[in-house]
């Protein structure tokens, strides 16, 4: 028996529900906009005696602002999902082997040599995948969360004065379009400046002017 102890059935109530939406959270890759227009959220909130129309700021603001402090669904769904890629990546599991795939492959997409956890989100956001390794990169980035993965592969560069291709092209003011028009960095296999030009550093290796593959 607790005694002192005060609880609000309306409080319980609502923590159930929500308990049941964050078990699902980890999971999803709903955007912003989806979370604040859920329909599962409009379905509970006559539960939790609020009109489903009731203005969002007001939903999600805490006592103090004159809300009810209900779990903003996109928080919760980009802290559990990190929460989980860290979680097992540090346990190398079967799970966590495929998520350092995915990080690798999107390194190589990228073509820079800086952790991509480390770089602006924004600058790259129109020109790659969409898989879940970018979304928690989108989300870490909106909410100023740094993520260190242990072991991060990265391209190296074996050329005094060379340059990651891509980091170039960014540096260099490309706009997007152009951004999407030398991703066949993947399809040709070269990442580095080195690795399209000759020895003498004077023109294009024959290979790349033809768009045939070096290896």
């Amino acid at each position: 028996m607790l005694v002192g102890v005060v609880v609000q059935q309306g409080e319980v109530h609502k923590t159930d529900v929500m308990s049941l939406i964050k078990h699902r959270c980890p999971v999803g890759s709903y955007t912003q906009q989806q979370c604040c227009q859920a329909p599962v959220l409009e379905a509970i909130l006559p539960k939790l005696h609020l009109n489903r129309h009731t203005h969002r700021a007001v939903l999600f603001a805490g006592p103090s602002y004159g809300g009810n402090s209900l779990p903003e669904k996109y928080n919760d769904q980009g802290y559990l999902r990190l929460h989980m890629l860290v979680g097992h990546v540090k346990l190398h599991d079967d799970v966590g082997q495929l998520i350092t795939c995915l990080i690798t492959h999107t390194q190589l997409q990228l073509g820079s040599n800086i952790p991509f956890f480390n770089l602006q989100y924004s600058k790259y956001a129109d020109w790659i995948d969409t898989t879940r390794i970018t979304l928690d990169w989108k989300y870490a980035h909106q909410s100023g969360i740094q993520i260190e993965v242990e072991n991060h592969w990265v391209p190296q560069l074996t050329h005094e004065n060379d340059c990651m291709l891509m980091d170039k092209a960014i540096r260099e003011g490309f706009t997007t379009l152009d951004l999407q028009g030398i991703m066949c960095h993947m399809y040709l296999q070269v990442f580095t400046l080195s690795d399209i030009i000759t020895a003498k550093g004077d023109r294009l290796l024959p290979e790349i002017s033809h768009n045939r593959h070096l290896h």
